[in-house]
């Protein structure tokens, strides 16, 4: 059984959330420090865009800032998310180990199988998009809770967990977002749409589908849980190291907190660290 690292770091600007999460993948790439299951929140409602997203194409700017909401862009690819009332999580960890296999569906799949399992104890019954055959062109609406791809966790047929995926290195990072309220209706006023649909009623939150809703720690505590069972290893109590810790906060500085970065969208290619 392997030993991960539990993280649960509560909640923090959206550029520090993302900085850590790429420090603590670059330390688990480098084999610095365990594999790394991490939840986190969101001290206000920031909108992350994917790395690769155009910002001024798909982002109302100046909605944004009429109603006090910060940008950021993640380190992950997809589309955008708006982080409010939410638990996080992100998996940082070797490719290639059990059981997350070598390649993005298999890792996807795995890291859904921990979340399926940890919401099930929370009393909810959810379940991986389905498939179908000849199924419709995917979404072009910029944002990423307007659709579920087939590895992203839906209930009642609304999609209630967005992930993004990066891979470098041999090691994967993933992260994604848990809805606790859905907020369709707001996103829709921050994101340009042109002619598709509207995101409010594809999302739901937990809120919505369990009564009372959970608290945050009873939900992390849940989908540690839910980790432990699928994917078969210990998980051990643990805070940021020191080297990670002083990594974000240069993060924070050259890339997070930067216009250069959030500003551009960055394309294929562009590695972590």
């Amino acid at each position: 059984m392997t030993d991960w690292r539990l993280i649960d770091s509560g909640p923090a600007s959206g550029a520090w959330n993302l900085a850590l999460d790429e420090a603590i993948f670059l330390a688990v790439r480098e084999r610095c420090t365990p594999p790394t299951l991490r939840f986190y929140a969101w001290e206000a409602p920031t909108l992350s865009l994917g790395y690769a997203q155009e910002r001024n194409r798909d982002l109302d700017l100046a909605a944004c800032a009429e109603r006090g909401i910060a940008v950021v862009r993640r380190p992950t690819g997809g589309r955008a998310v708006l982080h409010d009332r939410e638990v996080t999580y992100a998996v940082a960890a070797p490719a290639g180990t059990a059981p997350f296999g070598a390649g993005l569906d298999t890792a996807y799949r795995a890291v859904a199988a921990g979340l399926l399992a940890g919401l099930r104890l929370l009393g909810l019954e959810a379940s991986l998009a389905p498939r179908e055959p000849g199924e419709a062109r995917p979404s072009r609406h910029p944002g990423c809770f307007a659709a579920a791809s087939r590895h992203e966790i839906v209930a009642g047929g609304r999609k209630i967990v967005g992930s993004a995926q990066r891979r470098s290195g041999g090691a994967f990072l993933q992260h994604g977002s848990i809805l606790l309220e859905s907020h369709g209706e707001l996103l829709d006023r921050l994101l340009r749409r042109r002619e598709e649909p509207a995101a409010a009623g594809t999302m739901a939150g937990l809120a919505e589908l369990l009564r009372p809703c959970p608290t945050h720690a009873q939900i992390v505590a849940a989908l540690a849980a839910g980790c432990v069972a699928a994917w078969g290893v210990r998980l051990i109590p643990g805070e940021p190291t020191a080297e990670e810790t002083a990594a974000a906060r240069e993060l924070v500085r050259g890339r997070y907190a930067a216009e250069g970065w959030n500003g551009a969208a960055q394309g294929r290619g562009v590695d972590l660290g």
